[in-house]
């Protein structure tokens, strides 16, 4: 099992939910809004988690449990890659982005 979600919650959230849609129901299940919001590509897992007073690294444990329980990809993030680096492992692994 890979560690798919760095712990320094500088994700971005839209580009978590279009990777791992497994994540989803995390998401719902603390009434959070952040699934279908407008800004969610540019806010981060922190920003979610001061908005909605969580703690960061159990919401990310979450979000992970919630990937590998799915068992759909089996990615590994690499802190270093550029982002052209990560848009092209994205567009390999699903197509063209959206």
């Amino acid at each position: 099992m890979n560690k798919v979600i760095p712990e320094d919650c500088e994700l971005m959230l839209g580009e978590l939910i279009n990777r791992w849609p497994a994540t989803v129901p995390v998401f719902l299940g603390h009434k959070m809004l952040c699934v279908g919001c407008l800004v969610n590509p540019f806010h981060t897992i922190a920003d979610a988690c001061l908005e909605y007073d969580l703690e960061p690294l159990e919401f990310v444990a979450e979000l992970n449990a919630a990937i590998s329980a799915d068992g759909e990809i089996d990615v590994q993030v690499i802190e270093n890659n550029s982002e052209f680096e990560r848009k092209s492992l994205l567009s390999n692994l699903f197509g063209k982005p959206r």
